[in-house]
């Protein structure tokens, strides 16, 4: 899901709550990363804006981690072939 310019106001006030009911004296900030498919730089500084809790935006990437061949049927392939993450 792409960065929506409502989730700044939602992320920080999850980031409060935690700090006001969970947030014991001797812990660290509480930090707020929002993991997003897409984001636009200038949306999310827009959103934050003003903000002063410690709030972060990433995006991320799924990457393929299995070749094609990887999948194949054995019965295809004659064998069973391995992949990175284990057998089949």
């Amino acid at each position: 899901m792409p960065f929506i310019p409502d989730f700044a106001g939602k992320l920080n006030f999850y980031v409060s709550a935690v700090d006001e009911l969970m947030k014991q004296s001797d812990d660290n900030p509480t930090i707020g990363l929002l993991i997003c498919k897409s984001k636009d730089d200038t949306v999310v500084e827009w959103s934050f804006r003003g903000m002063n809790q410690p709030i972060g935006v990433a995006e991320y990437q799924l990457k393929e981690f299995i070749s094609e061949k990887a999948v194949e049927k054995p019965e295809q392939t004659g064998t069973v072939r391995r992949s990175r993450l284990g057998h089949f």
